[in-house]
């Protein structure tokens, strides 16, 4: 879903993108498919044009996250 996200972002605009994490700490039942591993988000996002504001993981507790800022050329 990202390529269409980027996509029908107009220049200029921004994508805000926080996930979850697959972690040994992450709680709970998740089909781990569907879970992003460490590094990917910034993987999919940096061959597009433009530019990534924010970029962190967070893979320790309960909900571990990975967040992303993508302001377009």
């Amino acid at each position: 879903l990202v390529p269409l996200l980027v996509d029908a972002l107009n220049p200029g605009g921004v994508i805000v993108f926080d996930t979850i994490l697959d972690s040994p700490t992450l709680e709970g039942f998740h089909n781990r498919g569907y879970l992003l591993q460490s590094g990917e988000l910034l993987e999919i996002f940096s061959p597009y044009p433009g530019e990534i504001l924010l970029y962190e993981e967070l893979p320790c507790g309960p909900s571990p996250t990975a967040r992303l800022i993508f302001h377009k050329s």
